[in-house]
């Protein structure tokens, strides 16, 4: 159930005591009649869209806090990955992979932050083990490609023990992101990845700016 206070605090709204059980009620009441509903003979793609439409927001909102975060600095990572918050914004990117292992050499390895032209980081890139088709299909709006492991462990290595650890979080999390994208295509469809990704983002931004604009 959606809760109305730290939803409400978000965009402004504080509702008292008797609004929040009229808000309750019909919260429960709606659950009440969602859960009776019966599904059978539904087609699954059919089904994972009203799904989609109850989780994704609730998803959204959470990352769109976390994107907060990131602008208020709180991990002290601002200055190194200016780009960590709108991360949080699309999360089911398919360019997300791309873009933190690029932010990831950019901000700790030298040899990688060195490098001007594109030719000469692909060339880095596969001194750490990834080829170029592989960077490409990271880099890639419309391949869902899920980095292997070992891949990422390669570019972890090259870097300073010292900032492994914030690396590996950030790897993981793109990894796990695409895995996700992946298994939501296999089961509704590029149109339902779509629609997710879409109302993610939506109430990822408009919850980031909200936070921001309410301090």
């Amino acid at each position: 159930m959606l809760c109305p206070d730290g939803g409400g605090r978000a965009f402004g709204f504080r509702p008292g005591l008797e609004h929040k059980r009229a808000i309750y009620s019909a919260l429960r009441e709606y659950d009440r009649h969602v859960s009776g509903l019966d599904a059978r003979g539904v087609p699954l793609r059919e089904r994972l869209s009203v799904v989609a439409a109850v989780v994704a927001p609730r998803v959204g909102l959470r990352l769109g806090v976390l994107a907060c975060i990131a602008d208020r600095d709180a991990w002290k990572l601002k200055a190194l990955l200016p780009e960590i918050a709108d991360w949080f914004e699309e999360p089911l990117s398919p360019r997300l992979v791309g873009r933190v292992v690029h932010g990831v050499l950019t901000t700790w390895d030298q040899e990688y932050a060195r490098l001007a032209a594109a030719t000469e980081r692909e060339g880095r890139l596969e001194e750490l083990g990834v080829s170029r088709r592989t960077w490409e299909s990271w880099r890639s709006p419309t391949s869902v490609s899920c980095p292997d492991p070992k891949t990422l462990r390669g570019i972890w290595l090259a870097l300073p023990e010292e900032n492994r650890s914030k690396a590996e979080h950030l790897l993981r999390l793109a990894r796990a992101c695409m895995s996700a994208r992946r298994k939501l295509l296999q089961l509704g469809g590029a149109g339902f990845v779509d629609q997710v990704e879409r109302l993610i983002k939506l109430w990822a931004t408009h919850t980031r700016y909200a936070l921001r604009a309410a301090e």
